[in-house]
């Protein structure tokens, strides 16, 4: 398995998250999975398609999301 790491917009410090009540963009939800695919099917079943991205290790810059995980997935 591999890590992956969903994203929110700025717009979620103000605004109710349509799915989920976690959602903060200074935070991220870490995704297991196998490949990206299967991390974005994972991303959508859970937050539908209210989220902003979804990174790889070698593309995540943790340096902006102080909050750390919010959600393991």
């Amino acid at each position: 398995m591999k890590n992956f790491y969903v994203t929110f917009a700025i717009k979620y410090e103000s605004v109710v998250h349509p799915k989920v009540d976690y959602a903060d963009p200074n935070g991220y939800v870490l995704i297991r999975a196998k490949s990206y695919e299967e991390a974005r099917e994972k991303a959508f079943k859970e937050l539908g398609q209210f989220w902003a991205g979804l990174y790889d290790s070698n593309n995540m810059d943790f340096s902006y999301y102080p909050k750390g995980v919010l959600k393991e997935l």
